[in-house]
Order: C-alpha cells, then sequence, then structure tokens
C-alpha cells in the first residue's frame, strides 16, 4: 500500500498520543488481515469493526469485528461514498506533520531513513527493531520492495532467507541487528554468488536491541543483560575477512547512502542500546506535542 500517494502510513507513530481516543472513527472497515501494530489493533478495538473475507477464513484475532463474507468489490458498491471532511483533513495533517518531522530522526531510525532513499529496489528486514525503523520511516509513494520473516523465523536463517528472496534483484540490501546477523552469519559464504548488487546493513548494538524498550528492562541491569541483552562483541570487519567481502563502517547515519551506491557488501553501523531508546521517545513525544498543538486538544 505505501506504494501508493495518500495513504496513512505513519498511523504507529501518532497513536502515540494521549489524544488518540478522541480522534476514533465511528466505524472501520478491513479487508484482509489484521494489522500487525499493535497501538492500531487497541485503537481500533474501540471502534466498529467490519472485516470483509472469503468464506471459510476468519482473520480477527480479537474477536471483536462483524464479519461480512462474499466479494469485496460487491461490498464496495455499498459503502456510502460520502465522508467527513473535517475528520480526513485531520488525518492528512497527522500525516504531513509527521512526515516533516522524520528529518529530526536520529541513530539508527535515521540510518533507516537514508537507507530507504537509495536506489535499492528490495530490502528484507529482519525482526525486532529493524522492521519497527522501516515501519516509522517508510514514507507512501515510495516504489520498494519491503520483505520480512515472522514468528519463529524472526531471528534464524535472515541472511539465507533474504539472499533467496532477493536473488533475481538487481539491487538489494539486508537490514539485520547484530544478533540475528549472527545466528546466520555462514550463509556469507552465498553472498559472493549473488548475481546482483546485496549489501548487509548490520546494526550493531551489542545485543537485542528491541529488549530495552520492554518492561523487563526494569530489571536488574545485569541480570537483564545476562537474559535480554545478550551483548556478543562482535568483530563485524572480521566477518568481511573471512568471507572475503568488502566492507565499510559507517558512523554517521547518511553515510550509509553512499556505501549502498558504491556496492559495498557488508556494511556496520554501531549504536548503543540505551541511546536508541531515548532517542525514540524524545522524537515520539516531541512529534505528539507538536500534533497536540496543531490541532487544538
Amino acid at each position: 500500500m505505501r506504494r501508493f500517494e495518500n495513504v496513512c502510513v505513519n498511523y504507529d507513530t501518532w497513536l502515540a498520543s494521549e489524544h488518540r481516543d478522541e480522534w476514533l472513527p465511528d466505524t472501520t472497515i478491513r479487508f484482509g488481515a489484521a494489522p500487525v501494530s499493535k497501538r492500531l489493533n487497541q485503537w481500533l478495538g474501540s471502534t466498529t469493526q467490519v472485516v470483509i473475507e472469503q468464506l471459510g477464513s476468519f482473520r480477527d484475532p480479537s474477536s471483536m469485528a462483524t464479519v461480512v463474507y462474499g466479494d469485496a468489490r460487491d461490498y464496495l458498491r455499498e459503502i456510502d461514498s460520502t465522508y467527513d471532511e473535517v475528520y480526513h483533513a485531520r488525518l492528512e495533517s497527522f500525516e504531513r506533520v509527521t512526515e516533516a518531522a522524520k528529518g529530526g530522526l536520529t541513530g539508527e531510525s535515521a540510518l533507516t531513513r537514508h537507507l530507504l532513499q537509495t536506489s535499492i529496489e528490495r530490502l528484507f528486514v529482519s525482526n525486532s527493531m529493524p522492521i519497527r525503523d522501516v515501519d516509522t520511516t517508510l514514507s507512501a509513494g515510495r516504489r520498494i520492495d519491503v520483505l520480512a520473516n515472522r514468528g519463529a523465523n524472526g531471528i534464524d536463517g535472515i541472511l539465507s532467507s533474504a539472499l533467496g528472496a532477493c536473488y533475481d534483484t538487481e539491487h538489494a540490501a539486508l537490514l539485520v541487528g547484530d544478533l540475528a546477523f549472527y545466528h546466520d552469519s555462514n550463509a556469507l559464504q552465498l553472498l559472493k554468488t549473488h548475481p546482483g548488487t546485496f549489501s548487509v546493513v548490520v546494526v550493531n548494538n551489542n545485543g537485542g536491541g528491541i529488549f530495552s524498550f520492554l518492561p523487563q528492562a526494569s530489571i536488574e541491569p545485569q541480570l537483564f543483560e545476562d537474559l535480554f541483552g545478550t551483548p556478543l562483541e562482535l568483530n563485524i570487519h572480521g566477518f568481511a575477512d573471512t568471507y572475503g567481502l568488502s566492507y565499510r563502517l559507517v558512523e554517521e547515519p547518511e553515510a550509509v547512502q553512499e556505501a549502498i551506491e558504491a556496492g559495498v557488501q557488508l556494511i556496520e553501523f554501531p549504536s548503543d542500546r540505551a541511546a536508541n531508546v531515548t532517542a525514540h521517545r524524545e522524537w515520539t513525544a516531541l512529534l505528539c506535542d507538536r500534533l497536540t498543538l496543531e490541532n487544538g486538544t
């Protein structure tokens, strides 16, 4: 959907606002599977939901929707084509303000934003922070294929999956954290046989970055590191030497663009988990304050 203009793509960001319940629609109509955004699912849980489904399918994990079976095209003819112009304008305002704020992203999010602005045709994304940063930074109208594993395959086999999924692509990349990279690092041997240009961008925050955003981050620091942070102290450059790959360390987010366009095979971006949490929360808080001012709420 993000290939198209005039699509709301920043909902997970502006739904962080404390005023989100004031922006609820009366009814939502969903075609297909439930959204993966926790904030969006919680928000829509307070509305009347209609799900258009094919007979025999029931993709409503919340069990809160009215399910209508049949051809979506038939149902669309029954929908009232009029809409609330004020409400629509408000959503457009949310999207416009959020897009403008993306220039203030720093660290890992900024790296992802610059990576998405390169000439790559397809981006394979690892779970945890990489996929969340893509969701935050990918704008409407950007024509790029984004692929990812889910569930039990969230961390295992990421490099192999990416190389297979991008084998028919002239210019592609993988965005991955150091933990998932390590779990499938022997697949780097296959990178040299890729027929096109393929870059592995490793966000090296020395552990599992997503856990610093979750409730377990409040436990005793050393216990958290042992159980959730799991730092590996990887020498990413050493992997490049082992497999005979070109390597570049990029310490500024915008530098990833030149490295990608140059076809560097293994790109490392060092990051700090605690600083990343702070940067995310500060940026989101500033954005929500701006939305409040713009909308008079």
